[in-house]
């Protein structure tokens, strides 16, 4: 969490606000690192352009600003701690042996279960909150605007 963050209105407030889809697309640029917007992007967490086009302005907002409240099927987060105290989050591609994770920035790592001390589900999203991404309730607004717009 960002400390001193200040806590964004709900997300109906925020679906009440006008948003600029251009202001939208240069706002994108922090969802780029692990989703795909049109062509451009990490394949990492859902494809935003379908999402955009079927999804209501009030639940691309929620998904934004409240980003553990829904986490799609597929893309449900665990954590591996290895014994050497290696930290690696991420969804899990494979859970066998070896681990196979997929980790931000859509970068593949195989760990061997002898390395594994721990794995574990995670309750929270993968997805940052919109604190840790530099995003306020204009901006989120605005990448709104931009997805409704593709």
């Amino acid at each position: 969490p960002v400390a001193n963050a200040a806590p964004l209105p709900p997300p109906a407030e925020i679906s009440a606000l006008a948003g600029d889809p251009v202001r939208g697309k240069a706002a994108a640029g922090a969802c780029y690192a692990c989703h795909r917007i049109a062509g451009t992007g990490v394949e990492f967490g859902p494809e935003l352009t379908e999402f955009g086009k079927q999804q209501t302005r009030e639940a691309i907002v929620e998904a934004i600003a409240l980003p553990s409240a829904s986490i799609s099927h597929g893309y449900e987060g665990f954590e591996v701690t290895t014994k050497d105290g290696l930290t690696i989050t991420g969804m899990a591609l494979a859970s066998g042996d070896p681990v196979i994770m997929k980790c931000m920035g859509g970068v593949v790592q195989t760990i061997p279960r002898s390395r594994i001390a721990s794995m574990k589900k995670l309750t929270r999203s993968l997805m940052y909150e919109p604190a840790n991404l530099g995003l306020t309730a204009q901006s989120i607004a605005d990448i709104t605007a931009f997805l409704k717009g593709l």
